[in-house]
């Protein structure tokens, strides 16, 4: 371990929350790396030209005029250079037109379950929302090939929220799930993939590849009452970040990054006291501070921006480091569930509070059609709001054309 703190209380290790369990493929057979270090190729710094000039004692008038009219030709030359170069960021290698496969990294409000075997999914509603999740929808209108490695519960990393070993990290999937397509496939799964591919009449490139991550819930919702979880939030998007850069190394350019939603809003945390101990993860923030914030958010709310706040900033590292050959789309995941739970009704939501007790069965459960719930079961969205989600995820995306 690279890091120590002392936690407010001792964190029991327990099952995955998943309420597909039952649907759970077999990775025991996966070891995860621990050994997570910055990626060995790094880009260089750019490096200036400086240009002197000197002039000795038998210099003329006329030399002097000449090496100060070329020095300043140089300087406007420099300076144009510098003040064309934003320019480029205006131009991602990102077009939506041109994008025909999605790579997906995540938890279980994005996992397919993919049978790493076959590559394929084992059914369509297989997934936490009781139906298609916004992955299926978004490629349902798009006509995408999907590679979906998200698996429930999955944190970046196991070690680092003591996540149960048996789940498959964001870690494990990009560093051992991805690759086994990617990087070192074998010749049954290399057959498969340019199956999929040829049946289509299409290529696949890094270019017209989409890869999304939405990952940040379970690193929360295992570490909630831990103390000085500044650090470990920091720690959480260095490795998040070094993730990404290897993903870049192995050819990807176009990401979209996804925060985390308003779950303290979840049936699971709502009117409870784990409302309270989600205080703790106002860094830096003493208990007057947190009364001042309430006056116009709630706590909690707060807590999860500073998280959101962090990735955010993370992304604007990554932007900083790779300039414009890399494209960094964030996705608001937190600003587009609270407008669906402030105002459910205008989006066909009749109930943003409670959840059918077994949602295959709600007539004989005396429960409303499923899809007038936001809430699938105590933290997981029904299909409904994936399905808008999704919609609202393809009109951000179609912004880059």
């Amino acid at each position: 371990m690279i890091w120590s703190f002392k936690k407010g209380k001792e964190h029991k290790s327990v099952l995955p929350r998943n309420h597909d369990n039952h649907l759970i493929a077999n990775y025991s057979h996966l070891r995860h790396d621990e050994d997570l270090q910055q990626p060995s190729q790094r880009r260089e710094e750019q490096q200036g030209r400086a240009i002197k000039g000197t002039t000795g004692d038998q210099c003329t008038k006329y030399n002097k005029m000449y090496l100060f009219l070329t020095l300043l030709a140089f300087s406007v030359i420099y300076i144009a250079c510098v003040l064309t170069q934003p320019i480029a960021h205006l131009s991602p290698s990102f077009l939506y037109k041109d994008i025909n496969t999605i790579i997906s990294f995540g938890d279980s409000y994005t996992t397919r379950y993919l049978d790493m075997d076959s590559l394929t999914y084992a059914c369509r509603n297989c997934t936490s929302a009781g139906g298609p999740n916004w992955v299926i929808y978004l490629t349902d209108s798009t006509q995408w090939i999907s590679w979906d490695f998200a698996y429930n519960s999955a944190p970046v990393n196991n070690s680092i929220v003591n996540q149960v070993p048996t789940v498959v990290d964001v870690s494990t999937q990009v560093r051992n799930l991805y690759q086994q397509i990617f990087v070192s496939p074998t010749k049954k799964i290399s057959g498969i993939v340019d199956s999929v591919y040829n049946k289509r009449g299409i290529q696949h490139t890094h270019e017209s590849t989409l890869v999304t991550i939405w990952v940040g819930i379970n690193d929360i919702d295992l570490t909630y009452n831990w103390n000085s979880t500044d650090e470990l939030d920091l720690l959480i998007m260095h490795r998040y970040q070094v993730l990404i850069n290897e993903l870049i190394e192995k050819g990807e350019r176009n990401f979209m990054l996804i925060n985390v939603p308003p779950i303290h809003r979840a049936p699971i945390w709502h009117n409870t006291e784990n409302e309270k101990l989600i205080e703790t993860r106002v860094i830096g923030q003493s208990t007057d501070d947190v009364a001042n914030v309430t006056s116009y958010m709630r706590a909690d709310d707060f807590i999860y921006a500073e998280y959101n706040k962090k990735l955010k900033t993370m992304v604007k590292h990554l932007k900083r480091a790779h300039a414009s050959a890399i494209t960094f789309i964030e996705y608001d995941a937190w600003q587009y569930f609270d407008s669906l739970l402030d105002d459910p009704k205008e989006h066909g939501i009749k109930d943003v509070l409670t959840f059918c007790p077994d949602w295959s069965h709600p007539v004989e459960n005396h429960c409303k059609p499923i899809g007038e719930y936001f809430w699938l079961n105590d933290l997981h969205p029904t299909f409904h709001v994936h399905d808008l989600l999704s919609q609202d995820i393809k009109r951000h995306l179609q912004r880059y054309n």
